[in-house]
């Protein structure tokens, strides 16, 4: 399966930790459940600084959840033009905020230049009652196109949003391959870096129904408990969701999944560049592929049981492949000999 790492399966290690721990167990509600409070400390020990995690089911709560309570309804967000914010969020992060705007820039495919965003709050009318001031830098680690900000890109972009007042916002939907791609130090492209808060995208790498919202600001910790009240998203069993995260952040199993997932994206992209009918179409970094081939190969996948997403990259036609922590050795060789049978039928 190469269509999404949310189609993954979650990792035998937190379904035993659940097992385990949780089995027949009573304990308080909403949060205050002796799960949820070891949370902050196993979270803070990987940033080396003190955070507060709210579990949330979704990426896109997470996302929406810390966006509302650092934009108000009268603010902008600043995104990508391609953002998942943009493009794949419907209209949550309006009905989260209240009402905030969302301005797009960016004119490479996928990553924000610093120059941009400078022009950008250059260009600005501050003070202009007639006009949405922006409040919060959003950008995605890594980005939709899998690349990802490097530690000085996020220091200068954190450097801009200070001198304008914006707050940082990080989408990390796949935070862990971007950490195992820049064998960094998490607090490196996180908080060092000036963002406030971040998702950790923990449910496509291993856990099965909880997000991770990762805050450093303690002052939006609060204001995000009330929105998520308000939006139904305060768990009254939300053990079952601290449980999860916290296997997930035992013994390195998200950067162990995380690399598992980058490595297998590699394999796959060192065997599409071994047939002339296929092009990547940006370089491969993490854990996503995006690939020109025919339609008939693509349909050809497909009756093998590779469905793959069509993806427009910088205006080309592509298809996106995932890789996750799951791909195997088994479901790369399946796809090579996919591969060749249409490289030998085509001859």
């Amino acid at each position: 399966m190469l269509l999404s790492d949310n189609a993954a399966p979650a990792s035998p290690e937190i379904l035993d930790y659940i097992c385990r721990n949780l089995q027949n167990c009573s304990d308080l509600p909403y949060g205050e459940d002796q799960q949820t409070q070891q949370l902050d400390t196993v979270v803070s020990e990987i940033f080396g600084t003190d955070t507060k995690v709210f579990p949330v089911l979704s990426g896109t709560a997470a996302n929406c959840l810390a966006l509302s309570a650092m934009c108000s309804s009268t603010g902008t967000i600043v995104t990508h033009r391609e953002s998942h914010l943009c493009q794949s969020e419907n209209t949550a992060p309006h009905f989260f905020t209240g009402g905030a705007a969302l301005h797009r820039i960016g004119q490479g495919p996928d990553l924000i230049s610093v120059d941009e965003l400078r022009d950008y709050c250059c260009n600005t009318p501050w003070g202009d009652v007639h006009s949405a001031l922006p409040q919060v830098l959003a950008i995605a680690q890594v980005s939709e196109l899998g690349r990802a900000y490097s530690t000085e890109h996020l220091a200068e972009l954190g450097a801009v949003c200070d001198e304008y007042g914006l707050g940082l916002y990080m989408d990390g939907a796949r935070f862990a391959n971007a950490v195992a791609m820049l064998s960094c130090d998490p607090a490196d492209i996180s908080w060092k870096a000036g963002v406030k808060a971040l998702t950790f995208g923990a449910i496509k790498n291993g856990t099965f129904s909880a997000e991770a919202l990762v805050v450093f600001d303690h002052k939006l910790y609060p204001v995000i408990r009330q929105k998520a009240k308000q939006a139904g998203h305060l768990a009254s069993k939300m053990r079952y969701l601290s449980a999860q995260l916290i296997a997930y952040f035992s013994d390195e199993l998200w950067l162990r999944n995380a690399r598992n997932a980058n490595e297998a994206a590699a394999t796959l992209a060192a065997t599409l560049q071994k047939h002339p009918e296929c092009e990547l179409a940006m370089e491969a970094q993490t854990n996503q592929l995006f690939v020109q081939m025919p339609p008939d190969l693509h349909q050809q996948l497909s009756h093998k049981g590779f469905e793959l997403y069509p993806w427009r990259v910088n205006d080309t036609a592509c298809y996106r492949l995932v890789t996750n922590w799951a791909t195997d050795q088994k479901v790369l060789d399946e796809f090579e000999c996919a591969l060749a049978a249409f490289s030998r039928a085509s001859r």
